[in-house]
């Protein structure tokens, strides 16, 4: 969804993601490019790709490699992380953060207006959600399944029936 949201604004978006068939399918929604972190070269790769810095990283993995964003990201660049996934952040340097003055931002949701004003925004912008696999509501383990393997691209659904 930061992806859609981000095109919708007109924004330069880059991903990462551990199978190069979904960096693709992101170029195919808008997205400008990426970087698939299994690779140890990872943040190499995304910056030599890129034509500057990130002023907005948005994470929700976290992990081992965390900490290799940083040196991609604009002075008084913003950070929004909202998960960890793939676990703690490794290697954070405190000395990055405040020499480069980076504002860190942990968010799990906002406020009631905040959703008002997202609503808005998706229905200006038409924005609808990529849906990856639907499944019935007896096949939530199915579900559940193919999300620990990560092999979704966007939102994994379960149909449930009008006797709900």
């Amino acid at each position: 969804m930061a992806l859609l949201f981000g095109v919708a604004m007109g924004m330069d978006i880059w991903v990462t993601s551990s199978a190069d068939h979904k960096i693709d399918l992101a170029v195919q929604h808008g997205a400008t490019g990426g970087a698939n972190y299994s690779r140890s070269t990872w943040d190499k790769e995304l910056g030599e790709k890129m034509a500057g810095k990130f002023d907005l990283v948005i994470d929700g993995a976290g992990g081992p490699d965390f900490s290799k964003i940083l040196p991609l990201m604009s002075p008084r660049g913003r950070m929004v992380i909202y998960g960890g996934t793939r676990g703690g952040l490794d290697g954070l340097s405190p000395q990055r953060i405040f020499w480069k003055q980076l504002d860190i931002l942990g968010s799990t949701m906002g406020s009631p207006d905040d959703f008002s004003n997202m609503v808005d925004f998706v229905n200006l912008h038409k924005i609808r959600p990529i849906v990856s696999h639907t499944f019935s509501l007896s096949e939530a383990n199915d579900a559940l399944a193919l999300i620990a393997e990560g092999e979704q691209f966007g939102k994994v659904c379960l149909e449930m029936s009008e006797e709900w």
